[in-house]
């Protein structure tokens, strides 16, 4: 498995970890070919004065390097913005998200969006929840954990 990271990588078995650059497209494609498929987790920081312009500037590029590379296959990991807490209501509606999230919330539901332009990908897009929670799995969805995992594909 390899990792593009913009900086170092504390080594781990069965990884292997290379430097890049996710605005730098051609760069990004380089690195990225001859994968059979691509899982991103990009997020530029909470903390950029950027987020939302700076989610969107990388996820284009993503997309654009993973078909320049000629990957067919993505897995998008996204945030909890998207996800409905009731018919027609999503996290990010919510007047109790903090402001500062709200652009990174925003930014990855344009990241589906994009993916849903891309019909010669085959992609899944995995929102996990606001809250992941340490105990035992028991096997059971309560009502309110319902859109723990949005996964939308192709």
């Amino acid at each position: 498995m390899t990792a593009i990271v913009p900086e170092k990588l504390e080594k781990r078995e069965g990884l292997t970890a290379k430097a890049g650059d996710v605005y730098d497209t051609t760069s990004l494609a380089t690195l990225i070919h001859g994968n059979d498929a691509i899982i991103s987790a990009f997020n530029p920081g909470w903390k950029d004065p950027n987020l939302y312009d700076d989610q969107v500037r990388g996820t284009a590029s993503i997309i654009a390097a993973i078909k320049k590379a000629g990957i067919k296959r993505v897995l998008w990991v996204s945030g909890a913005g998207g996800l409905e807490v009731k018919p027609g209501v999503r996290v990010v509606d919510s007047a109790d998200l903090p402001s500062w999230v709200r652009p990174g919330s925003l930014a990855t539901i344009d990241a589906l969006d994009q993916l849903r332009k891309e019909p010669e990908l085959k992609w899944s897009y995995l929102s996990p929840s606001a809250e992941l929670k340490p105990g035992a799995a028991n096997g059971k969805v309560s009502p309110g954990k319902r859109s723990a995992f949005g996964r939308h594909h192709r």
